[in-house]
């Protein structure tokens, strides 16, 4: 059989099949086996076969071979003899259209059309397949705009010198696309209109066509579920609006159209958007002619709104028209625009405070955002009379509702007129962010104003009580907006922002949550971005004058000075002096004997400082001078005491201060570079004492306060590379750690660095090859011990110790380790225990890190599960099955492994688990931990998002437990574990005592969470029976005494009194 017959009996049966046989001619037609006019003639008699679709279907054959042609394969002249070919099949009925526009579609990516062939292929179309509707196969409309669509696209001159030939081609068009409804034609559709009214003279046909997109206007689609092509109503609302607001024509019939569209609230959000647009595209000249017009319908929607969605969309409006009306070479347009803006503006303001002076803030901002010219406008016509109207205002609120209007305005002036550093991101409402703007002109206008708005704001900071903290919020946000306006305020009144903010900062007491300090730090922070030297001569000198050497006093007076100092720290041009200014005052005050807590106080500025400063340590030439003014006297002054004019300072014997030293110190020397690095390799236990190591811990004690130091040297250890080795003798290190760790009456502080000074090394210098060796030792021995019941709580840590450093590289030998220390879970004594140690295994980490060189693998927390799920889930269903009293107690331990593993374990992995772990995650709620049950709900709301059906069949033990869970300490009570007898199905549930038990707020708000998420996710049916205890019951968590807990309660009731298919009589409750 031919090629084509093959064809035509797999058409049907196999589509892949087919086009695989036409692939196969294809080659055969490349390779010279054949020649196309035995092709042709090979198709002849199926191409007059009496049967329909068996001549559509060898067109269909022929434009498989065509797309399967590789270029260069036809020449012109078979090019254009396939094309007449094909044309003229569409010419004589048009029968299998969408396979001869495929054909035609292949043949242009074998070659460029000339003009000629352009307008032969749409006259074709448009004279024998118009209206393309009459195809009543989507596909096959399909296939023809997508070819009108190619040509529309890459032949736009040759079809303009069409139209100028054919005047009527417009209207042939529409009649060719009239009536589509199918949203991936009409996504085409929408574009070639585009390209034709964008690109052609359309002034005659305005009318038409904007009628025949303006009928699709508002776009109702709604996709269906699983849309394979995933068009959105967004994506042909986005299109259609392209085309309406494509050419200025259409002005005379879209905008009163338009208009019209604002008075339906069903169709306004639309409307105002496609307004938008056409005052950005239609240009200067038209929207001159209908910016008043615009102005009367649009303000409504804005001085009336009730929605602050639609407000914004109209406020767009106003924008868009101020930017067009400003493209002019002359003012004219733009002052015919604002005046009747600015005098309605103004007649509300003298009003204030109202809903519309409110409103007509946010006009005059919009407005002035648009250009210089716009913002200059508005304020020399408004602010003379809002000045006026804010000196006599006699009352706060009308102060505050003008005082708003003001700031606003200003803040326009910014967005336009730009900040003294160029290099920085303007804020504004409604352009781009990321838009480039030469800001070239100056605020001439706002500065003839500036000495009477500064007078107003500072007194309005300095004057106002105390108690008006919104009020004075207000100000001091017009204030930060002054400062930053580009060539606005001259130096002197800058220093007067800036000393009225150090006064604040410094002196103001404190009242309620200190909002006003708060904010006077951060506009002085955003100060100093703009002026940093001016900020440093400035502030510092009155920060420093203030700051004691000592806290005698204890009137807490630092606090606000040294959070403002870390803030500031965010500009890298000042990031140096404030480093070295409190690393001075740090010194006198430990000269002083200042207490511990001052002392820890500045060193938390500091640790801010690097960790959030501007200074980029990465890079060694900026931070290679911290190594040595920071890390080496820190390190040796403070953390060693080798500075006896210091070693009386009461915080040298503090682990806080210790471990404020060694963050610090942490941050700077995990970016040096590998030279710096391994000095300080030899110093992690001296430092840099000239002292012989083995006197030091954790090679020997020497006491609580030189013992200290570990904690420090914790830090250090961190920050080191793998190959920067703190010991050339790793076993002898690690044993010694091991050691020190066990001794009796160690201080906690000390017990903790320790251990993780452990896993520092087991992860970093341990290789594989040398776990067996190194580790195993170590772990089979407690093992040993464990089973004797002669060891001890360290021990145990130090085995999980070890373990975690493995389970972050997913080291081979964790097939061995995990399941030994698995059996310590049925421990008597330390079963608890091992169980919140396996719980932490996962746990992130604040040392063992990426940043700080650890090798962490991307797949440890999938090697981990595979490991240890399995044999959780297993023993913990051996124990729940057992009745024996030792089962029963080993069975929590399981549940606070479980639990603690998986809320740290992607929900991808362990989506082939649920069914296994649904069960045990619902007992972990009843386990009297706040830990565990923050787990197990976290792990359940993923199952309620992913994967509803699971949860399911467990809807009523899974009620009960999370109203358990929900209940405070002032409401607990028996009201879950006693329901009436109306509902046997919560009254059959196992009540274990511990779901009473006491939940921290946050588990409380979590369980509230997750119950009411049940509501929409899992099915109706399974929540119904219990929907009226279950509503009762959360009144107790609506009488919880935390905020968060009673909104939480408030969302999940509603949503249970929502649920659909309850009883009616279910509506008082």
């Amino acid at each position: 059989m031919s090629d084509i017959q093959l064809y035509l009996l797999e058409a049907d049966r196999n589509g892949v099949e087919a086009e695989s046989l036409a692939k196969q001619t294809a080659s055969r037609l490349e390779k010279k086996q054949i020649s196309l006019v035995e092709l042709i003639e090979s198709l002849g008699e199926y191409l007059n076969n009496d049967d329909a679709t068996i001549r559509i279907r060898t067109i269909a054959y022929l434009a498989d071979v065509l797309r399967a042609l590789p270029n260069g394969i036809l020449s012109r002249t078979q090019r254009e003899m396939l094309n007449d070919f094909t044309l003229s099949r569409i010419s004589n009925g048009a029968e299998g259209i969408g396979h001869s526009a495929k054909a035609v579609l292949a043949l242009e990516r074998l070659g460029r059309f000339d003009k000629d062939r352009v307008a032969s292929i749409l006259n074709t179309l448009l004279d024998h397949a118009s209206p393309l509707i009459q195809f009543k196969q989507q596909s096959e409309r399909f296939e023809v705009l997508k070819l009108v669509d190619v040509v529309f696209s890459k032949y736009r001159r040759e079809l303009a010198e069409l139209h100028a030939q054919d005047t009527k081609l417009i209207q042939r068009l529409l009649t060719f696309l009239d009536d589509e409804k199918d949203p991936r034609n009409l996504m085409i559709i929408f574009s070639i209109l585009n390209v034709l009214m964008v690109e052609w003279d359309v002034s005659a046909d305005a009318k038409d066509l904007f009628e025949a997109v303006f009928n699709y206007f508002p776009i109702t689609f709604r996709p269906p579920p699983n849309d394979p092509y995933g068009i959105t109503a967004q994506d042909l609302k986005n299109r259609l609006r392209d085309c309406i607001s494509s050419t200025g024509h259409f002005a005379p019939h879209s905008f009163p159209a338009l208009l019209d569209k604002l008075d339906s609230t069903s169709t306004n959000r639309d409307a105002l958007q496609v307004l938008q647009a056409c005052a950005r595209r239609y240009g200067p000249s038209t929207i001159n002619l209908y910016s008043v017009t615009l102005w009367d319908a649009v303000k409504f929607e804005i001085l009336n709104g009730q929605e602050e969605d639609l407000v914004d969309e109209a406020l767009r409006v106003l924008y868009e028209i101020g930017r067009s009306t400003s493209a002019t070479t002359h003012a004219g347009p733009l002052q015919q625009y604002l005046k009747p803006v600015c005098k309605e503006c103004n007649e509300h303001l003298e009003d204030t405070p109202t809903k519309q002076s409110s409103a007509s803030g946010k006009i005059l901002q919009a407005a002035a955002e648009s250009s210089a010219e716009a913002a200059s406008t508005i304020v020399k016509a408004t602010f003379p009379q809002l000045l006026r109207f804010y000196i006599s205002a006699d009352n706060v609120p009308r102060r505050r509702g003008l005082l708003e209007v003001l700031v606003k305005l200003v803040q326009a002036n910014q967005s336009v007129f730009g900040q003294w550093r160029k290099d920085l991101l303007v804020y504004s409402i409604f352009k781009d962010p990321t838009s480039q703007s030469d800001y070239s002109s100056s605020p001439l206008v706002l500065a003839g104003f500036s000495n009477e708005v500064l007078d107003i704001l500072a007194s309005a900071v300095e004057q106002t009580t105390i108690s008006e903290v919104s009020f004075r919020v207000l100000a001091l946000e017009g204030l930060e907006y002054m400062a930053i306006v580009r060539s606005l305020l001259d130096q002197e009144s800058l220093m007067r922002i800036i000393n009225l903010l150090d006064q604040i900062i410094i002196h103001e007491a404190p009242h309620g949550r200190d909002e006003v300090k708060a904010k006077a730090i951060d506009v002085l922070v955003n100060v100093a971005r703009q002026k940093p030297q001016l900020v440093a001569e400035t502030a510092f000198p009155a920060f420093m004058a203030e700051l004691p050497d000592s806290d005698m006093d204890s009137s807490g007076q630092h606090v606000p000075i040294l959070e403002a100092f870390a803030k500031l720290s965010a500009e890298p041009q000042i990031f140096n002096t404030i480093i070295v200014r409190l690393k001075n005052k740090l010194y006198s005050a430990l000269r002083q004997d200042a207490s511990v807590e001052y002392i820890n106080a500045i060193l938390s500025g500091i640790l801010y400082s690097f960790q959030n400063g501007g200074l980029d340590l990465s890079a060694s030439m900026n931070n290679a001078p911290f190594y040595s003014d920071i890390v080496v006297p820190f390190l040796k002054d403070i953390a060693a005491g080798t500075n006896q004019a210091l070693a009386e300072s009461p915080a040298l014997s503090s682990d806080t201060t210790l471990d404020l030293v060694g963050r610090i110190c942490n941050v700077i020397i995990r970016q040096q570079p590998f030279p710096a690095q391994t000095e300080m390799s030899r110093n992690v236990y001296t430092l840099f004492r000239d002292v012989d190591p083995g006197s030091l811990p954790p090679f020997s004690s020497a006491g609580v306060r030189r013992d200290m130091t570990m904690v420090t040297s914790t830090y250090l250890l961190a920050a080191l590379r793998d190959k920067a080795k703190p010991s050339s003798d790793v076993p002898t290190l690690l044993a010694a750690l091991v050691d020190f760790a066990q001794q009796q009456s160690l201080p906690r502080a000390i017990v903790t660095a320790s251990i993780t000074q452990i896993s520092l090394v087991v992860n970093k210098y341990v290789a594989a090859s040398e776990v067996e060796a190194m580790v195993m030792p170590f772990v089979e021995e407690f093992s040993r011990l464990l089973s004797k019941q002669n060891i001890s709580h360290i021990s145990l840590q130090i085995s999980f110790a070890m373990v975690k450093a493995l389970v972050l590289r997913a080291d081979a030998r964790l097939s061995i380790l995990l399941p030994s220390l698995m059996r310590h879970l049925s421990h008597p004594t330390f079963g608890g225990f091992t169980a919140h140690a396996f719980a932490a295994l996962l746990a992130p980490d604040q040392l063992l890190t990426k940043e700080n060189h650890c090798k962490i693998f991307a797949i440890h927390r999938q090697r981990f599960f595979s490991l240890v799920a399995p044999l959780l889930i297993s023993s913990y269903r051996t124990a729940a099955s057992s009745g024996e009293a030792a089962d029963q107690a080993s069975k929590a331990n399981y549940l606070i492994a479980l639990s603690g593993i998986v809320q740290h374990v992607p929900f991808e992995l362990l989506q082939p688990q649920l069914d296994q772990l649904a069960g045990p995650l619902m007992q972990s709620l009843t386990i009297d931990d706040c830990n565990v049950q923050a787990g197990a709900l976290s792990t359940i709301s993923s199952i309620v998002i992913h994967e509803p059906g699971i949860l399911n069949s467990h809807a009523a033990s899974l009620i009960s437990r999370l109203l358990g869970a929900a209940t405070s300490p002032s409401t607990n009570n028996s009201r879950i574990s006693k329901p009436p007898p109306k509902y046997p199905q919560l009254a059959s549930i196992p009540q274990d005592s511990a779901t009473r038990a006491i939940s921290e707020p946050k588990v409380r708000a979590a369980a509230l969470a997750c119950l009411g998420s049940f509501v929409g996710s899992l099915r109706d049916e399974s929540l119904v029976p219990y929907q009226r205890q279950t509503v009762k019951s959360l009144s107790a968590a609506l009488d919880d005494p935390k905020r968060a807990v009673r909104a939480e309660a408030v969302r999940c009731r509603a949503a249970w009194l929502g649920l659909a298919g309850a009883d009616d009589d279910d509506d008082d409750l």
